[in-house]
């Protein structure tokens, strides 16, 4: 089973991505920038449910039955940020739902402290969830 899937062979793109990197080198670690505003953000579904395309079975078995969730759009996206200091800052999770719905409201004062908390109907990271944490992290 593959553990990437790409378009492009990345050998194509070394020499490309070294200059890059080199050049994003002399940028960051000059004197006047201050690593605590150098901030490197990533971002990751955490599904819900698995879709597993494998399983394990006893050898000779004549049928391998895998089964599969109804709802696959199950899940939440979380973003963590570092700064290049090392500095973890706040991160985000953004569940599906609405902004101003039950989970915004309720829920999200169980939730354990540490962690924005936010709703968006798509449960992705938009513009306007990136915007909200700026306010309330990076600008705190």
């Amino acid at each position: 089973m593959g553990t990437h899937v790409s378009q492009r062979d990345p050998r194509e793109l070394e020499v490309v991505a070294t200059e890059f990197m080199q050049l994003v080198h002399l940028i960051v670690s000059s004197l006047s920038r201050d690593q605590d505003y150098i901030i490197n953000m990533d971002q990751s579904p955490i599904p819900f449910t698995f879709d597993w395309q494998r399983t394990l079975e006893l050898v000779g078995s004549c049928t391998d039955h895998i089964c599969k969730s109804t709802c696959d759009t199950k899940r939440a996206t979380l973003a963590i940020t570092i700064t290049a200091s090392g500095k973890k800052l706040t991160p985000i999770l953004v569940l599906k739902g609405e902004p101003g719905g039950r989970n915004a409201t309720q829920d999200f004062a169980t939730y354990p402290c540490g962690c924005m908390y936010v709703c968006q109907k798509s449960d992705w990271m938009d513009e306007v969830i990136m915007l909200q944490w700026v306010e309330r992290v990076l600008k705190s």
